[in-house]
Order: structure tokens, then sequence, then C-alpha cells
């Protein structure tokens, strides 16, 4: 198998954070992240296929970088 079957990229101009549920959808955001986290863990066990895609935030970096 090849390394790039297993990674792809693609611009993806959103993507909430797990943290913005809680914080700004209340107790219904709450559970919807309890569920989000729930399900990565089982797909993360094996118990269920999925995919997981992660969003490189670079704002930050590069503030504390003219901070600096």
């Amino acid at each position: 198998m090849d390394f790039k079957e297993f990674i792809t990229e693609s611009k993806n101009t959103h993507m909430t954070h797990i943290e913005d549920k809680v914080l700004y959808g209340g107790v219904k955001g709450t559970r919807e992240a309890i569920m989000a986290l729930r399900s990565l863990r089982d797909m993360l066990k094996g118990e269920h296929d999925g995919n997981v895609s992660v969003k490189w935030d670079t704002f930050a970096e590069r503030y504390a970088q003219r901070r600096a």
C-alpha cells in the first residue's frame, strides 16, 4: 500500500471547532460535541469505518512570530 492512498488534501474553508459547539451551542451543542468525540473514539478503536479531517490553523503561529 502506498502512503498516498491514505492521505488526501483539499481546501476546507470552514470547520467548526469542537469547543465552539460547547461555547455557542449550549446544552444541545455540548451533547453534539460529546457524541462526535464518542464516534471518533469508536472509529479509532475499529468499531466502525470513518474518515478524519484535519484543518491546520496557522494564524496564531504567524501572530506569535510577529510579536516575538
